[in-house]
Order: structure tokens, then C-alpha cells, then sequence
């Protein structure tokens, strides 16, 4: 069967909370099904590993950069992924500021339109306020 991860799945195997749902958790890594995973459950697991259980940025990346490679997950657009997941680990960037860098990279685009001055650590876009 294949299915869609939601944030909650990708949290409780990289925390081990809720301590029972754990091993179902991990099951979707290991498993024989096959699952995909949006742009937004990433986004949404960071922001709960960073508010709800205080993990450092190297290590969600870390572990982001695990989940994405794991031989029975796949999503859209995984080189983008990867991309967003550096700029936030490396640039110190938001994941969602991040993540709209590396669209932009990847599709040729110049800037991105925001008044979060962080972009302006990229050198690959211009931030360019609205």
C-alpha cells in the first residue's frame, strides 16, 4: 500500500514519542509499504522537533536528510528537499525561508520576495522586499 506521512509518523520514530506508537512508527521505515512524504510534513516535523522536543538545527537536518533517503519513502521533489534542508543547517535560515531559496534555485528564479533579511546570507537569490 502506498500512503502519505504525515508529520506525527516522521516525529514519533526520530523521538520515540509516544513511546508505544514507536514501533508502528519506525514500521513505515522498515516495512514493505511504500510512502511519500510532502514538502509540508517536513516542515512541519522541524517545527515540531525545534518547539516541542528542543533538537538542535544539525540534527533535524540529519535526521531530515535520513528520512528523505530512506528506500521506501519518496517525495516530490527530494533534490529541493535536500537544498532547503542545507540553507536552513548551514545559513540559518527558517526551513520555510529555506525551502522557497531552493525552489527558487531549482527553477531558475532570481529572488525571492520577503522581508526576512536571513536571505540575504545566500548569495545564489536576492531577497527582494515587497
Amino acid at each position: 500500500m502506498n500512503t502519505f506521512l504525515d508529520a506525527s509518523v516522521i516525529v514519533c520514530h526520530l523521538t520515540g514519542d509516544p513511546a508505544e506508537l514507536r514501533a508502528a512508527a519506525t514500521d513505515a521505515f522498515t516495512g514493505d509499504h511504500h510512502h511519500f512524504v510532502s514538502d509540508v510534513a517536513i516542515a512541519d516535523a522541524i517545527n515540531l522537533l525545534e518547539t516541542v522536543y528542543d533538537v538542535g538545527r544539525h540534527m533535524i537536518a540529519t535526521a531530515m536528510r535520513s528520512v528523505l533517503v530512506s528506500a521506501n519513502i519518496s517525495s516530490v521533489d527530494t533534490p529541493v528537499l535536500l537544498r532547503a534542508l542545507g540553507i536552513y543547517e548551514i545559513d540559518n535560515v527558517r526551513f520555510p525561508t529555506a525551502h522557497a531559496v531552493a525552489l527558487a534555485e531549482s527553477t531558475g528564479v532570481d529572488g525571492v520576495s520577503s522581508l526576512d533579511s536571513s536571505i540575504d546570507r545566500i548569495r545564489t537569490v536576492t531577497r527582494v522586499g515587497p
